[in-house]
């Protein structure tokens, strides 16, 4: 819980100004920006696509377009943390599939 600090022990706010207050306060918050993710290289992007594609292939479903198109569509978006954790997820995927 929050409360709004007082100057005297019986404020002569009531309780909408003082809902007023703190929400006034709270707005304030809101505008702040949050720092901007760092983007993913280029180069990790590229090696990401090669692998989905050769994973893609060694599944059997290299000749859906639908699901290649959407998987080189979405990789662009990627922020850096995204495509390490990705890369470490298509090397998990590759040493547990059955050569």
């Amino acid at each position: 819980l929050t409360g709004v600090p007082m100057a005297a022990d019986y404020p002569s706010l009531n309780l909408g100004q003082s809902v007023m207050v703190y929400c006034y306060q709270l707005a304030s918050l809101m505008q702040q920006t949050a720092p901007a993710a760092a983007a993913a290289d280029h180069h990790q992007l590229q090696a990401l696509r090669t692998r989905t594609l050769a994973l893609l292939s060694r599944l059997g479903v290299e000749d859906d377009a639908k699901l290649a198109d959407w998987l080189s569509q979405r990789l662009g978006l990627l922020q850096q943390r995204d495509t390490a954790m990705l890369h470490r997820l298509l090397h998990d995927i590759e040493k547990n599939l059955p050569e």
